[in-house]
């Protein structure tokens, strides 16, 4: 290559490398933010789902009262179509507010 070939041709790359910059910072952004979203993901994911069966076993309630629990707002779910999910921690606290530990247990 002589040398105004090669003038001609670094001339031509220049314009480009501020725009490289700038998409290599944009991507870098981007991965930071992809980042950030899949960690809450993951804790969001990692936690036990369980379903409605689950849930009615746990409380030994019927299956009415669990829909009252779940439109009252007493129980959070997630449902996704005809799927309902609840937390388990949700289904936890639920157990805890509602705790008496005047209770008195009777044996029979």
């Amino acid at each position: 290559m002589n040398p105004a070939e090669q003038e001609v041709t670094m001339n031509d790359v220049n314009p480009i490398l501020p725009i490289i910059s700038v998409l290599k910072l944009e991507m870098q952004s981007m991965a930071q933010s992809m980042s950030k979203i899949s960690k809450a993901n993951s804790q969001v994911l990692a936690e036990e789902w369980l379903t409605k069966e689950q849930v009615l076993t746990i409380l030994q309630v019927c299956p009415r009262t669990l829909e009252y629990f779940k439109s009252s707002g007493k129980l959070p779910y997630s449902k996704i179509g005809r799927t309902v999910r609840f937390k388990t921690s949700d289904v936890e606290h639920l157990l805890i507010a509602n705790y008496d530990p005047k209770a008195v247990v009777k044996n029979k």
